[in-house]
């Protein structure tokens, strides 16, 4: 019996050097007999495109594929992660997808190891290789993959809050329960003393968002960065499809160091489409567009570091989708506000009154970020929803809109 093994390609691998990458190769053993695949420099998400034909098989042995990082001869090389297979299991038709690599330690699932795309198929008969009967098992066993990466869409509720540093209420006006099979809920000021039974503040969010989000989904991941806070809900059946499951943040503040304002990113893949969301909270006051502007170019050249496949590549160029949300803090630039960039108390109660009457659109028209929008000053190749709800900046806590 003959294993015909094709190992494509890696994603989502452990940082393992300083420089924020690895140098991953793959390998196995079987009946005393070494396999390896090529080094690949600096890259989380490798591809090897390697070829093993594993022959005198039982068909009861179980391999152990490890992809480890190539450090210098004189230094010990880190385990990355490891996929057990069983020869056994491998279907008559073969197997073809993505596996999730165990934590190289533990030899436990981990959503911080990573991936391996593999193809797999036995061939029980013959005295030699039939590479000939294997391109076809394989050439079939692809065509099944696009098909079903191919089928269905996705449907994702995204929301942010400024939660003002209090404690959370009922929920379920803002958050559709049981609804979407994948939720992204970004949070900014969303620090407060947590409720009995819940030890920090994110224990507490995450456990009234679960409950405002209900039963059917679980949290896949969140990521915190001072005050903001980026959880990411999914059911099982979407959490079958997420894979690549990458994060970063970036801080703003003071310095560039500072954490009160900046963001946090998680990316992932559904199926063979790759999504990014960023949750950021920008520098406030009126007359800081330039400053506001710069804040959403640091945040997204920061996220690419980690979060792109290349070093120095733009995220927009990775990913399908990005969705950039939070408490953006752009205001209106409506009437003569002055220097001071601060609406009288006639122009202010001007602008409640187009508000009451749902003159949306002719607010806009006067909105800081509609306009380095169009004028390309700011998130080039974005584009903005529209809106048909009134503004809910400053509002008094514990009161409704």
């Amino acid at each position: 019996m003959f294993l015909h093994l094709y190992v494509a390609e890696a994603r989502g691998l452990p940082v393992s050097d300083n420089h924020g990458r690895s140098d991953p190769y793959l390998k196995f053993k079987v009946n005393g007999k070494k396999y390896r695949t090529g080094t690949v420099n600096e890259r989380l998400n490798p591809i090897w495109t390697s070829h093993f034909t594993v022959d005198k098989l039982k068909g009861d042995e179980e391999l152990e594929l490890t992809v480890w990082d190539a450090d210098s001869r004189l230094s010990k090389q880190d385990l990355l992660g490891i996929y057990p297979m069983k020869v056994s299991k491998i279907p008559d038709e073969g197997m073809c997808g993505w596996c999730s690599l165990l934590d190289g330690e533990s030899k436990q699932p981990s959503l911080e190891t990573g991936e391996l795309r593999l193809m797999a198929w036995l061939q029980k008969e013959g005295g030699k290789p039939d590479m000939k009967a294997r391109d076809k098992a394989f050439a079939d066993l692809l065509d099944a993959e696009k098909k079903s990466a191919s089928s269905g869409s996705v449907e994702v509720f995204v929301g942010s809050w400024n939660v003002g540093n209090a404690q959370t209420g009922d929920l379920s006006d803002w958050i559709p329960k049981d609804k979407y099979p994948v939720y992204v809920i970004g949070a900014q000021e969303c620090e407060y003393k947590a409720r009995e039974g819940c030890k920090t503040c994110m224990d507490d969010w995450v456990k009234y968002l679960s409950e405002a989000i209900g039963e059917k989904a679980k949290l896949l991941k969140c990521k915190s960065l001072g005050q903001m806070r980026l959880a990411i809900f999914c059911t099982d059946d979407a959490r079958g499809n997420i894979t690549n499951i990458i994060s970063r943040k970036e801080a703003t503040g003071i310095g560039h160091v500072i954490n009160n304002k900046g963001g946090t990113g998680v990316g992932f893949k559904y199926k063979d489409t790759r999504m990014l969301f960023i949750n950021a909270h920008l520098a406030a006051h009126q007359g800081e567009v330039v400053r506001r502007n710069s804040d959403v170019q640091e945040i997204l050249q920061g996220v690419a570091t980690t979060l792109t496949e290349v070093p120095g590549n733009q995220v927009t160029g990775d990913y399908d989708h990005i969705i950039f949300l939070g408490d953006l803090n752009y205001r209106l630039d409506y009437g003569d506000q002055g220097d001071k960039k601060k609406p009288s108390e006639a122009l202010y109660k001007e602008m409640c009154q187009m508000v009451e009457k749902e003159k949306f659109s002719e607010l806009f028209a006067k909105d800081q970020l509609t306009r380095e929008l169009k004028a390309g000053n700011v998130m080039a190749g974005f584009t903005e929803g529209s809106y048909k709800h009134p503004p809910t900046f400053k509002v008094v806590k514990g009161k409704k809109l």
